[in-house]
This record gives structure tokens, sequence and C-alpha cells, in this order.
């Protein structure tokens, strides 16, 4: 039986059209030619996420909704081999004249871009359109930490309240909310005042979606070890779970093995604990601090009493020094002014100069 299928090759010379030639081919001579030219960008998205891609739970949730949402919708009927950086650029502009963020749709370009990549990889196609593709400015969310006596009036401002431990620690260890919210007990060693931080609460991005320890951020866990007053309020926090587990029997049942919990010993709302802090934070006349703010304040902080940067960078969970650095490098600069005096200091006492 002949094989009667044709392909056509365009190039904007001779040797260009020579060379892809040789490589069809070749790749034909090899058995490699196969029927992929035909194969939709939609198709391809749901190969790539089923066999290559191999990120946590939640991340690859996100992945399927920005498929399912914006990219096939826009893109999905359009053959691999047609797909160019016009239809890619039209598709991001759009996203962004609708209302989508910046940061979302970097986002949504990471997923167009790894499949793209992974197809180049494969030799679905010869580049990746994706890559001249321009992309709007990302601009870092604006910092409100506590500063100076802010830091006491947060703390006179939560005494008594709902979730006071919570926010209490939070702010001294830099936690992120939802690591406080999954804080486990297992992850905590009372006699040697050492958090190991390995996963936290998130709910599942679905309707009726359920609460469930996942991951961290970054996939990687890390140990912080906080000042001794906050190893107190833990300690006080696990004897009064005990007690109450001990009076109230079946009725109080934190099956999660939860620090935090309400009064039946389930987990906490990331919405419920927001709004309580953003009620709190207005009547103390700073309405724009965010949860993530405590942990802005924590490294902050730790930087300004002359904490070791890499420490910092550590307990943070933070990739890079270089990042922690970048972040938080305003708040070093009475430390940059410590060490000039003392290095003055040093110079005049060996040359008796000032």
């Amino acid at each position: 039986m002949v094989d009667d299928q044709r392909h056509y090759v365009y190039g904007k010379t001779r040797q260009e059209v020579q060379k892809r030639l040789s490589a069809i081919a070749l790749k034909a001579e090899l058995g490699m030619l196969l029927s992929e030219s035909d194969i939709l960008f939609g198709d391809w998205l749901e190969q790539w996420i089923d066999s290559y891609v191999n990120v946590r739970d939640t991340t690859l949730v996100r992945y399927q909704e920005d498929i399912t949402q914006h990219i096939s919708p826009a893109l999905g009927k359009i053959r691999l081999c047609d797909l160019r950086t016009g239809h890619i650029q039209q598709f991001y502009n759009k996203e962004l004249k609708g209302g989508m963020s910046p940061k979302s749709l970097h986002n949504l370009h990471g997923v167009v871009h790894e499949a793209l990549e992974r197809a180049v990889l494969t030799d679905l196609i010869a580049k990746n359109p994706s890559n001249a593709c321009v992309l709007p400015r990302v601009r870092q969310a604006e910092m409100h930490p506590l500063q100076g006596a802010e830091v006491g009036a947060f703390l006179e401002a939560i005494k008594d309240e709902l979730y006071e431990d919570m926010f209490y620690v939070s702010l001294f260890t830099g936690m992120r909310q939802g690591e406080a919210l999954g804080l486990t007990w297992d992850s905590i060693q009372l006699d040697r005042g050492i958090i190991h931080l390995y996963h936290q609460l998130q709910k599942e991005r679905k309707k009726g979606g359920k609460f469930r320890l996942t991951e961290l951020k970054n996939s990687e866990d890390r140990y912080i070890q906080p000042a001794p007053q906050v190893m107190d309020i833990l300690k006080r926090i696990k004897a009064e779970q005990d007690e109450k587990k001990r009076v109230t029997g079946g009725k109080w049942c934190n099956e999660m093995g939860l620090v935090f919990v309400n009064a039946q010993g389930g987990h906490l709302s990331k919405v419920t604990v927001y709004k309580h802090l953003k009620k709190i934070a207005k009547c103390m006349g700073k309405p724009e601090l965010r949860f993530h703010d405590l942990r802005h304040t924590y490294a902050t902080l730790s930087l300004q009493t002359g904490a070791n940067l890499k420490t910092v960078s550590t307990q943070l969970g933070h990739a890079t020094v270089a990042f922690t650095l970048d972040r938080y490098g305003h708040t070093t600069d009475p430390m940059r002014q410590d060490a000039a005096d003392r290095m003055s200091a040093y110079i005049q006492d060996i040359t008796g100069k000032k």
C-alpha cells in the first residue's frame, strides 16, 4: 500500500525549505512522521496535563481552571502547528481588557508557555510562539507592616479577642495564613521549642470543595524556632484542648490535630479570620492591614533587631536570600548605618582620627 500523504513545506529561502524537507525525510525514515500536525492546541493541553505535569494538587487545579475557563475557549480550536504569537498576544490583551490582573495573566502565560515548551521538546512544533509575547508588569503588592508603637497597639487591640492566639503566633513567627490555619500538633516540638512547618490548610478550588491539608507554597517544609513567649502560648493552648477533650468527650473532636480550632474542634475559616482581623485593623486606624502584613511585620522586626539575613530568609521559607533582601532590603538601612558607625569607631581607634 502506497502512503499518498502529502506534506507542504514553506520557507523564506530555498535553503530553508530544503532544510525542512530533509528533516521530514529523516523523520519518515525513522518512522517518526506522525499525524501530530493536525492536533488541536486544546487537545494538546489535555495530553500535557495528563502526561507531563507534575505539580501539587492545588496548582494542578489552577492549571485546569485556567485551561477550561480561559485558554481552551480562546485558543483550543487552533491547530498546534498553526498557533502563532499573534493569536496568543491577542488572547492576553483581551483578558487584560476584560479585567484580569497582570499577576493572573502571568499565571495564565505560565500554563501556555510550559505546554508549548513541552510540544517543542517532543518535536511537535519547531519553536515556542509564546516566547515573543509581551506581558504587563506585575507590581508588587504594597506592604503595610506594623511599625514602632503600632506593634504594641496591635497586641493591645487583640487582647481577649476570639483569634488572639492565632494573631500573636502569626505575628511572631511569620507564618502565612494557610500555614497558621493548618498548624498541627505533630508539627510542634514543645520540649525543644521548634515548629516544623510542612503543610497548610487549603480549600479545594471547586464548588463544595472541602478543606484539607496540602503542601506548603513552595513544596518545601521548613523549621521555625520562635521566641519562648510563642512556645508558652502553644503550651497553654495544648493544655486547654486536652482539658476540653477530657471534659466534653465526643462532643469536642479535633480530627486533624489542629492548633487553632473553633469551639467544636474543627478548622477555622480563612474568610472569617480575615474579616475579624480587618475589623481590629479598622479600630486601630490602620484599615489597610492584611493578614500577610503580620508576616511582613515579623520579617522587618527580625531584621531591625539584628537577626541574620539567612536565618530570616529560611524561617520565612523564601527560595533565596536575594529574594528576602529584595523584598525587605529597605528595613536593613539602620543595620547598614550601624555597620558604618562601627567601622568608623574602629578606624578612629587605630588611627586616632575621626
